[in-house]
């Protein structure tokens, strides 16, 4: 059921973003600790024109050893580049959060890092300038 929570979030910021971006792609990891808890974080997209601007949505979720959201996690995010919207984050009543990242004026690999209970989840977000397509 959370699979096809994020599944139908992501589809939505795809037809949203991309509006036929043939570069529109998605990163996702995640990671396990001994006690059954995972960690999952999104990047959505996994790559952004720098100079036609925009924002990247990162999207997390946390679940207990019993399969269910836990709510109230306090994860930490940090990012090589850019800037973003929130470094620690708390998870809603099914588990789930969200912010932003914002690119900055340089070309590179923002590699996003999402910390809980021992466990890190990391995504790579390529900021690159080209033009803006007017």
């Amino acid at each position: 059921m959370r699979t096809l929570w994020i599944l139908g979030v992501l589809t939505a910021l795809m037809m949203i973003a991309g509006c036929g971006d043939e570069f529109m792609t998605t990163d996702m990891d995640a990671a396990t600790n001994e006690n059954g808890y995972s960690l999952t974080v999104v990047a959505s997209p996994d790559n952004i024109n720098i100079t036609a601007g925009g924002t990247v949505t990162l999207m997390l979720s946390v679940i207990g050893p019993d399969g269910g959201g836990v709510e109230g996690a306090a994860v930490l995010l940090s990012s090589t580049m850019g800037t973003l919207g929130a470094a620690e984050l708390t998870t809603d009543i099914d588990g789930y959060a969200a912010t932003s990242l914002t690119p900055g004026d340089v070309n590179g690999y923002a590699v996003v890092v999402a910390t809980y209970k021992g466990m890190q989840a990391m995504v790579e977000v390529d900021f690159w300038k080209g033009p803006t397509g007017e």
